[in-house]
């Protein structure tokens, strides 16, 4: 993910959504440090699943799903 403070930021996203509202976030199997565009770069802050799952449930979010793909973890949250 490309945002440093991740749990304010799920944090905002349960704050927005209306109740019954999803959230799907997915992140990246690729744990470098940046995102080489060919005209630049981008810092990403890499995390595992077991992270992210904390950041959604501190939220106050459920979590209802989470699954693997071949290079992403996907995680489908909604607002109780």
């Amino acid at each position: 993910m490309h945002i440093e403070e991740k749990q304010i930021a799920i944090n905002k996203v349960a704050a927005l959504l209306k109740n019954s509202g999803k959230f799907v976030l997915s992140i990246d199997k690729n744990k470098d440090g940046f995102i080489d565009t060919g005209t630049r770069k981008i810092t990403v802050f890499p995390d595992t699943p077991a992270e992210m799952k904390s950041y959604i449930e501190n939220s106050g979010l459920l979590l209802i799903e989470q699954f693997e793909t071949e290079f992403a973890h996907i995680f489908i949250a909604e607002k109780g």
